[in-house]
C-alpha cells in the first residue's frame, strides 16, 4: 500500500449516517486519523428525512461529547411510554427513572439535523476527513489493511486504511464485497404510518394500544411538530383496507386517537400522506474479517419497533472507538474480534425478541406472549446496555486526557 496517489488514513468508515459520524468523531478526538466515505453528495440533505429516537444512553454519550444541547434544540422529547395491556389495564415507563442519565427523556431528532450537527463537529477535527460523493467499487482485504477502489466525480481512485468499518445499511454493498453472507428474515406485517400536526396539549409520551388479536396501534410525538400514528397491519386486512379507500384507513387508525379522530379526517385525505414500510432482521454470519468490520444496520438490521436501530449503532460506535483507541489493550486478538464478542450476543438477543412478536409477524418465531412490548424494549435496551455503559466514560476520558496533554505542550 505505497501508492502515493491514493488517499491514506488509519481508519475508514463507509456510510455517513449518524452512527458512522459519531464513530469518526470519537476516533479523531482520540488521535486516530479517520476518513468517512459516502456516495451521497450532501449527507445532510439527501436520503431519508425521518425523525429517529435517541434513548437515554445515546443522549448520555452525546452529552459527554458536548453535543447534547445542539441535539436538544432540534428535538422533541418523549418522557414516558404508556402501553395498554392485552389483559386490561396499562403499564408506564418513565425515562426519568433511568439512573444517572444525562436527560430524563428520549429525544426525536430529524435525521438531517443530526447529520448536520455531527458534520459541523467533524469539520473542527484536523484528523477527520469526509469524502462525500464517493462510491466504493471494490475491496482488497489484506493482513495489514484494506484497499478500496472508489469512484468520485467520475474519476477512479484508491483509499488505503489499516481498519475499515462498513456502516452502509441493511443491504450493505461492502458486506457483499467482503464476501460475508447474511440471513435476511422479513416481517410480513407492513408498518403503516401517517403524520399529523402535533396538538399543543398532546403529552410527551409514546402511547401503544393492542386489540384482542394483538394488532398494534401507537402514537408518538416526533420532531418538527408532528404526531406519528403507526399501525402494524395484518397483511390481509391491509389489502382490504386499501381496496375500500382512505376512509377505511382513518377508521382503522381511529382507536389510537380516542377523542381526536377529527385529526385523521382533516389530515389523512389521500394515500400520498400514508407510508407503507416493510422491515427485516439482518444477521450476517460474522461481523468482521481481519481489519474489516460491520456496524449498525450492516451488522444487525432490526425492525423499527421501539426505535432502537440507531441506538444499537451508537453502542457499536462506542465499543469500536474504545477497542481502537485503548493504549493498554493487549488481548492478542484483532480489535474487531473483541468487538464482535462484546456486541453480537446482546444484539442478537434483541433481534430474537423481535422475531417472537406476533405484533410484527403473523408467523412469529417461537411465539411468546409479551404483555408489554414497548415496556419490555425500554427495560432491556432503551434504558441502557451494561456491556457498553462503562465504555462511555473511558472513551471520553481518554479524549479529555489527550486534550490536557496537548494544551500542556503548547
Amino acid at each position: 500500500m505505497n501508492d502515493n496517489t491514493a488517499h491514506h488514513t488509519d481508519c475508514c468508515v463507509v456510510g455517513g449516517g449518524p452512527a458512522g459520524l459519531v464513530l469518526a468523531l470519537l476516533l479523531a478526538r482520540n488521535g486516530r486519523p479517520v476518513t468517512v466515505i459516502d456516495k451521497r453528495e450532501h449527507l445532510d440533505r439527501e436520503g431519508a428525512s425521518h425523525e429517529p429516537f435517541l434513548s437515554p444512553p445515546s443522549l448520555e454519550l452525546l452529552d459527554r461529547m458536548g453535543l447534547l444541547s445542539a441535539f436538544a434544540q432540534e428535538g422533541q422529547p418523549v418522557r414516558s411510554i404508556h402501553e395498554h395491556r392485552l389483559s386490561g389495564g396499562h403499564s408506564t415507563v418513565e425515562y426519568a427513572s433511568v439512573p444517572g442519565s444525562a436527560a430524563p427523556y428520549a429525544l426525536s431528532v430529524p435525521l438531517r439535523a443530526m447529520t448536520r450537527i455531527l458534520l459541523d463537529a467533524l469539520d473542527r477535527e484536523p484528523l477527520a476527513t469526509v469524502m462525500p460523493g464517493t462510491g466504493v467499487e471494490g475491496l482488497d482485504i489484506g493482513d495489514e489493511g484494506v484497499v478500496l477502489s472508489v469512484e468520485r466525480g467520475g474519476a477512479p481512485g484508491r483509499v488505503e486504511c489499516r481498519r475499515l468499518i462498513a456502516n452502509d445499511g441493511k443491504f450493505s454493498a461492502l458486506r457483499n464485497l467482503a464476501g460475508i453472507e447474511a440471513d435476511v428474515r422479513a416481517f410480513d406485517r407492513p408498518l403503516i404510518m401517517a403524520e399529523l400536526p402535533l396538538p399543543g396539549d398532546w403529552p410527551e409520551r409514546i402511547t401503544a394500544h393492542r386489540d384482542a388479536l394483538g394488532t398494534l396501534l401507537a402514537t408518538m410525538p416526533v420532531a418538527g411538530g408532528l404526531l406519528t400514528v403507526m399501525w402494524a397491519a395484518d397483511p390481509e386486512e391491509w389489502k382490504q383496507v386499501r381496496s375500500r379507500g382512505v376512509q377505511a384507513l382513518r377508521e382503522r387508525l381511529a382507536p389510537a386517537l380516542p377523542g381526536r379522530e377529527g385529526l385523521l379526517e382533516q389530515h389523512v385525505t389521500d394515500w400520498d400522506q400514508v407510508a407503507e414500510i416493510h422491515h427485516h432482521v439482518i444477521r450476517p454470519v460474522r461481523w468482521q474479517r481481519g481489519p474489516f468490520a460491520l456496524m449498525g444496520d450492516s451488522a444487525h438490521g432490526v425492525h423499527s419497533l421501539g426505535a432502537q436501530g440507531l441506538n444499537l449503532a451508537f453502542l457499536d460506535a462506542v465499543a469500536l472507538a474504545d477497542l481502537l483507541t485503548d493504549p493498554l489493550r493487549d488481548t492478542g486478538r484483532e480489535p474487531f474480534a473483541d468487538y464482535e464478542l462484546l456486541r453480537r450476543p446482546p444484539t442478537e438477543r434483541f433481534q430474537t425478541f423481535q422475531l417472537t412478536l406476533g405484533a410484527l409477524s403473523t408467523r412469529p418465531l417461537t411465539p411468546v406472549r409479551h404483555e408489554g412490548l414497548y415496556t419490555t424494549i425500554a427495560e432491556t435496551l432503551a434504558l441502557g446496555r451494561p456491556e457498553v455503559t462503562a465504555l462511555y466514560e473511558r472513551v471520553v476520558a481518554r479524549h479529555d486526557g489527550a486534550a490536557v496533554r496537548e494544551e500542556s505542550t503548547t
